[in-house]
C-alpha cells in the first residue's frame, strides 16, 4: 500500500490472496469498497475527505488492515 500518506492515488499490490478492498473511516463507515484481482490496484483518494482511514484487504482465508492518512 503506497504512498502513505496519500494525496491523489493510492496503489495496492495484490498478491492474489485478496479479492476485496474496503476503506473505512474511524467512525466505522465504509467509504469505499471494491472487488480486486491479482496485480496492482489504484484508488482515486481524491474522492475522500482528509483524515485517517483503515484500508482492509479481504480474501477467502485472510484479512489484512492498514492505517492510511489522506492529506
Amino acid at each position: 500500500v503506497f504512498p502513505n500518506p496519500v494525496s491523489d492515488v493510492l496503489s495496492v499490490n495484490n498478491n492474489s490472496i485478496y479479492n476485496s478492498l474496503e476503506i473505512i473511516s474511524l467512525d466505522g463507515a465504509i467509504v469505499y469498497s471494491a472487488k480486486i484481482s491479482k496485480g496492482n490496484f489504484s484508488f482515486d483518494a481524491g474522492t475522500i475527505n482528509s483524515g485517517v482511514y483503515i484500508l482492509r484487504l479481504k480474501g477467502d482465508r485472510y484479512c489484512q488492515s492498514f492505517k492510511i492518512l489522506k492529506r
